[in-house]
């Protein structure tokens, strides 16, 4: 049997049969759905209890000994004196309810069943159980309080985690500066002669032509500027052209001053010839290489600040186009180093 039911039958109300289970006077069966609330299935004679116990509340029998009475702790008429004793105490209102309980005790019943029978049968009879029986307990509705308060406070904490998150992103987004090119019609702006990209880090990048030739057939074209804190720099082009103009830029190439140490960042080589190339120990890399048999030119710019790039450059440049041992990532070698020296700079100076 269900609550509702329950209800109907003794006349108590959800409240008050929830108040006498939790102080241990019945004990219906019960399953927890997921917010934990307790589903109970009564038996009839769990329905018996409670009109038992509805009967005694309304005789103001305190919770506590209506335990002792129905788990048969004591005698029932040393409870009924004790109780006696306790209304005689009230007020002249309770005299009639008192002469009830007298004459029941001088009948002395032995069981439950023929007391409540008994009080049940008296001239005078209480209308209501206990307004408490119907009342949450101060201690639940404080502990119910708690329990909204954090709800209510955890929210807010998530609400106002969720707007800092959200100025914090938008301040990134404004502060940042940030450009990626891959319209190869945009070429002359960024990298032409007198380009946005042009001279950047480690110096005028002449090694990127100022045009692309007519007759090139582009295979890749792409360059990023990435500025969290300090600038970076990371582009690719990757054309085929005819003889004539392959023959002009080679030789275009090969007029240049290169690097004569190109060794940096773990570089041990490159994947094909190496036309030109203009290296910085701190700031990075720009080169040329080709492809004499598909007069294939690729060229390549990796310029930033600190040792490392904040660009995740292998996206940007495809693998096979990158120097043998490159490595210019935030853990590198060379930034290690860097670390490691400015560590015992440090230490010689507080030393000191």
């Amino acid at each position: 049997m269900k609550i509702k039911e329950v209800c109907t039958q003794t006349g108590l109300t959800d409240k008050a049969v929830r108040h006498y289970i939790r102080n241990g006077l019945v004990f219906p069966v019960y399953n927890e759905n997921y917010t934990g609330r307790k589903n109970y299935t009564f038996s009839e004679e769990d329905v018996k209890r409670l009109k038992q116990i509805a009967i005694l509340r309304k005789y103001e029998f305190s919770i506590s000994s209506i335990k002792a009475i129905l788990n048969g702790e004591s005698d029932i008429t040393t409870h009924l004196l004790s109780h006696i004793e306790e209304m005689k105490s009230k007020t002249d209102n309770d005299i009639q309810l008192i002469n009830e309980l007298i004459q029941t005790a001088n009948a002395k019943p032995d069981t439950v069943d023929s007391l409540c029978t008994q009080l049940n049968n008296a001239n005078y009879m209480p209308k209501e159980i206990p307004i408490a029986d119907n009342q949450i307990p101060y201690q639940l509705l404080y502990k119910r309080a708690e329990k909204e308060k954090k709800i209510i406070c955890a929210f807010l904490i998530l609400v106002l985690f969720i707007i800092a998150i959200g100025i914090c992103t938008y301040f990134v987004k404004t502060w940042v500066e940030e450009e990626t090119i891959t319209d190869t019609r945009r070429y002359s702006e960024i990298l032409g002669e007198n380009g946005t990209y042009k001279s950047n880090l480690i110096g005028v990048n002449n090694i990127f032509p100022n045009e692309i030739p007519e007759s090139a057939l582009i295979e890749d074209f792409r360059y990023e500027y990435y500025n969290p804190f300090d600038p970076n720099y990371c582009g690719v082009l990757v054309y085929i052209c005819n003889e004539e103009d392959y023959e002009t830029e080679y030789a275009r190439l090969k007029f240049l001053k290169s690097s004569e140490n190109y060794n940096t960042y773990g570089i041990t080589g490159f994947p094909y010839e190496l036309c030109a190339v203009m290296t910085d120990d701190y700031s990075g890399i720009i080169y040329a290489l080709t492809d004499k048999e598909s007069r294939k030119f690729i060229y390549v710019d990796i310029e930033f600040c600190n040792y490392f790039t904040d660009i995740d450059y292998k996206k940007v440049i495809d693998e096979k186009y990158l120097p043998y041992g490159f490595d210019a990532e935030e853990d590198n070698e060379r930034r290690k180093e860097f670390d490691r020296k400015f560590e015992e700079r440090n230490s010689s100076e507080l030393l000191d």
